[in-house]
């Protein structure tokens, strides 16, 4: 209806992914414009955002700090505003606009040939399309799931007409509508609990094959099909295969868009990876003993987001800024100091009657269920880490701005400098400001992360159970939902005594998890890294 009428959408969003799945809300409160978007994938998106507002200078909420900053890069024209908008992993922003807009304006900062930031939407190239691969192929891929998802469209599904599930790691296509008639794409969801293939031939997908097994942190996982039949394989080794199915499958790995019906992955994953062949299991057990591809998605400049009309540079370089007349104003950066991992020991507290040890030493960081004693393997609460960071005298100066990278953080940690609390960093990227707290050479760095108590309790699960369940606790999935309650409150708890001292730490009502529930990624991994950056004020 909306372009019958030619009237614009109220907001367009493009993508470098080309499909990044950016949700969006817009209120107005008189003449001021306020716009929520989220980014519903854990991955950085740079995008081209249009609203349809025009004449007003756009500002930058940033939901986590609460800082509001006016935007340097737009564009307006044909009763739309341009603004090129950088997502968080899961990260959202408001974006308001309330101000007149005044002076020139900045469509653009290109470095030699490359556009890092620009008003110029993103083009939207044609899906991959795997034609020639069918049948016979393998997706290769890391994952770090963190929930357990559907193995079979029985339970709460089994009346439903179309089963369907959330936790898709590869969303499949309609294999029809790409391939023809006959022709299904193939897609993965991959839970705490398993993994499970679906096919889609038009409409929704449809569950093809279960494989079930315990996943805990990072694991590698194969996706086979030879000769149409597809198996699943976990850290190399082979947990369930499949029977020939009706169609000719393709691999589904490609844009997913939320006009689809795509929905987006809970949990961590690398970049899946095509092979047009059925691999070897000795390939494969080869794949999962390499190490995990990471993540650099570092951008060279960022919108800043501290108050200021200005732009965060992360990287030395000849930059230019284009404005509206195409005119360029050279901009030089140096003096950003090489990111520095901050390596060696690390004193690690615990704190008391949780079943961890005092203190341990760690000589590099690991995930704590990773851990060889089990009070440490098992430890739910606060961990605090300690270490001496040494900030050279070259990385401090005027325009520098200091920032500390945790890295990955399970799940949520608390940064002191020298004494000084800076704050809690809750979500992506794990990076916070520590500017005004460091001094050149030796300073003072606590860390407090705080972990699920998951492991705990599949801890506790190791020792004799003094309190009696209903049977199925445990399991896991639609199962957990409707067995494991305790069968009778103990004395001591309707009596309102202490817990008697039984070695367990905890004290459930629901059975949650059982001895051999996998266990989730904890504490402070990282890498660790102190980062430097230039700001730079524009006028």
């Amino acid at each position: 209806m909306f372009s019958t009428l030619a009237i614009k959408p109220d907001v367009e969003v493009t993508s470098r992914s080309t499909d990044a799945p950016i949700t969006w809300i817009h209120r107005r409160v008189g003449d001021t414009h306020i716009y929520f978007l989220a980014n519903q994938r854990r991955t950085h998106e740079d995008t081209v955002c249009s609203f349809r507002v025009t004449g007003k200078q756009p500002e930058r909420w940033d939901a986590a700090t609460g800082k509001l900053s006016p935007i340097p890069i737009f564009e307006s024209l044909s009763g739309e505003t341009r603004i090129p908008l950088q997502f968080d992993p899961a990260g959202a922003q408001f974006v308001v606009f309330r101000s007149p807009v005044s002076g020139k304006k900045v469509q653009a900062v290109v470095s030699g040939k490359e556009t890092l930031l620009a008003t110029k939407p993103f083009p939207a190239p044609a899906r991959k399309l795997y034609k020639e691969v069918a049948n016979n192929f393998t997706i290769s891929l890391w994952a770090k799931p963190e929930l357990n998802i559907m193995l079979a469209p029985t339970g709460f599904m089994q009346h439903i007409k179309d089963p369907w599930t959330d936790y898709y790691a590869i969303y499949p296509p309609a294999g029809a509508d790409l391939y023809g008639t006959g022709h299904a794409a193939c897609g993965l969801a991959i839970g705490r609990n398993g993994v499970a293939v679906w096919e889609r031939t038009s409409g929704k997908p449809v569950f093809r094959m279960a494989a079930p097994t315990s996943i805990s942190g990072w694991s590698h996982v194969a996706l086979v099909y030879k000769d149409g039949i597809p198996s699943v394989y976990v850290n190399g080794k082979l947990i369930q295969g499949g029977k020939p199915g009706a169609n000719t499958v393709h691999p589904g790995v490609g844009q997913a868009y939320l006009s689809d019906g795509a929905s987006f992955y809970n949990g961590d994953m690398t970049s899946p990876e095509v092979m047009p062949e059925s691999l070897s299991d000795d390939r494969i057990r080869q794949l999962a003993a390499q190490a995990r591809p990471q993540r650099t998605a570092q951008p060279a400049v960022e919108i800043a987001g501290d108050g200021k009309l200005a732009l965060l540079f992360w990287k030395n370089g000849q930059y230019a800024l284009r404005d509206t007349s195409g005119r360029d104003t050279a901009l030089v950066v140096s003096g950003i100091n090489p990111p520095m991992e901050l390596t060696g020991d690390w004193q690690v507290s615990f704190p008391p009657n949780l079943g961890a040890p005092e203190q341990i030493t760690l000589p590099k960081l690991i995930p704590l269920n990773t851990h060889q004693q089990n009070g440490v393997k098992h430890f739910s609460g606060t961990a605090t880490y300690t270490k001496t960071l040494t900030v050279p005298a070259s990385a401090n100066g005027k325009g520098k701005q200091l920032f500390l990278d945790l890295g990955q953080v399970e799940v949520i940690a608390n940064v002191i400098v020298n004494g000084k609390d800076l704050g809690t960093l809750w979500k992506r990227p794990y990076r916070i400001d520590i500017t005004g707290a460091v001094k050149t050479g030796a300073n003072t760095l606590e860390i407090k992360v705080t972990n699920l108590w998951p492991n705990r309790l599949i801890g506790d699960e190791q020792l004799p159970d003094p309190d009696k369940f209903t049977p199925g606790g445990g399991a896991g999935g639609f199962a957990s939902l409707s067995n494991g309650a305790i069968m009778e409150l103990p004395t001591w708890y309707k009596e309102g005594k202490p817990k008697p001292a039984d070695g367990r730490v905890t004290f459930t009502t629901w059975k949650h998890y059982n001895k051999d529930s996998p266990l989730l990624d904890s504490g402070l991994i990282g890498p660790v890294v102190l980062r430097v950056a230039a700001l730079k004020v524009l006028t």
